[in-house]
């Protein structure tokens, strides 16, 4: 009987699963490593991005938050090119669809393992919901859970 040949890494390796965090400072992981996040403007649309995963962000509100001001000439070129960094760094791996631009603005999907701001929700709805059904000490530990992912002040 022959022996099986050992897989390749190529066929083996898995996507570096990304992870953020935004209740708190803003940061990103990919494969349990730090991500560099970029420059001022391009780490405040990542956080805006975040702070509305799953749903499409306006361009306007995009340009607005980074020029509270007055946006120059080339404020949506500039977007766009803070976006496609973004897309870089998120990984083509990870799939064309993650970071999508529609009529609606742009979208970012991310899964709520991914980011603590969505885990912080489904802990809270949890916990609220045990509370609500009388089960006190599992919503206290949800809840306490919920807290327990901010980091910082």
């Amino acid at each position: 009987m022959p022996l099986a040949q050992p897989a390749t890494p190529a066929r083996t390796a898995t996507p570096a699963r990304l992870h953020f965090s935004v209740l708190g400072p803003v940061t990103g992981e990919a494969g349990g490593r730090p991500l560099a996040l970029g420059p001022l403007k391009q780490r405040l649309v990542l956080a805006v991005l975040l702070s509305r995963a799953n749903t499409a962000v306006p361009v306007d509100l995009l340009i607005d938050t980074l020029w509270p001001e007055e946006p120059p000439r080339t404020a949506r070129k500039n977007l766009q090119v803070y976006v496609c960094t973004l897309r870089t760094l998120l990984g083509r791996e990870e799939g064309p669809d993650r970071l999508v631009h529609s009529a609606a603005g742009y979208l970012l999907r991310v899964a709520e393992p991914e980011l603590d701001l969505l885990r912080f929700r489904a802990l809270a709805r949890a916990g609220r919901a045990a509370a609500d059904g009388g089960a006190l000490a599992p919503a206290a530990r949800l809840l306490r859970q919920a807290l327990d992912l901010w980091q910082g002040p």
